[in-house]
């Protein structure tokens, strides 16, 4: 059985916690772009991690299976939103990196 495996690193603060992470690749647009969702909360206490990143801070997200983590994306923090149960994050590349396509 497959275990499903991520390293996100944003600034110099890595996630310890996930709800979701979403890639987007495209040919059609000029820049891929990433949004992070974490949980705001971890056994009923709140994340403080607001501290911890800013906007423009990189991000490098690599996913994978067994420890077999391809980096899958790199960029810059562009805005952080929250909502009642989750913190999300939206990123998008510049031009960090070129990748054939």
């Amino acid at each position: 059985m497959y275990a499903m495996e991520y390293k996100i690193k944003v600034g110099n603060y890595t996630l310890q916690l996930l709800d979701s992470v979403m890639v987007m690749k495209s040919v059609e647009n000029l820049a891929d772009t990433a949004t992070i969702v974490i949980p705001g909360t971890h056994i009923n206490r709140a994340l403080n991690i607001e501290d911890k990143v800013k906007e423009g801070d990189r991000v490098e997200i690599a996913l994978g299976y067994d420890g077999n983590l391809p980096l899958e994306f790199q960029g810059y923090l562009n805005s952080i939103s929250t909502d009642d149960a989750a913190l999300s994050w939206n990123v998008s590349t510049h031009c960090i990196y070129s990748r054939s396509r």
